[in-house]
């Protein structure tokens, strides 16, 4: 089933998920490219929204009024902050580990 449903391991939701990536403290973040956000999954299993707001558009600031368009690809960097490739808005963002989107290019 796609959609975008915050919850307990298999009772979660995504719509396309298109990237992967795990940080320092195990939580696994993925890009949810039809849904527009970042989705986050700690080690027990529960799944939230990181950032984005699930409508397509561009945004930065705090991660629950931030937009992405699409996001397709996600890393860590040293800093533990969270790289998006954000495909249909032609962007790369960063997000910090406390949630905050900025532009890097």
């Amino acid at each position: 089933k796609t959609g975008s449903c915050a919850d307990q391991g298999s009772g979660a939701r995504f719509d396309c998920p298109a990237g992967v990536c795990v940080c320092k403290e195990g939580n696994v973040f993925v890009a949810d490219h039809n849904n527009h956000r970042i989705r986050k999954i700690t080690p027990g299993g529960a799944v939230s929204t990181f950032a984005g707001r699930g409508v397509p558009g561009f945004s930065e600031g705090p991660g629950n009024s931030a937009c992405f368009k699409s996001p397709s690809a996600l890393t860590v960097d040293g800093d533990n902050n969270i790289i998006v490739a954000d495909f249909g808005g032609a962007r790369i963002s960063k997000i910090t580990p406390e949630g905050t989107v900025s532009t890097l290019l």
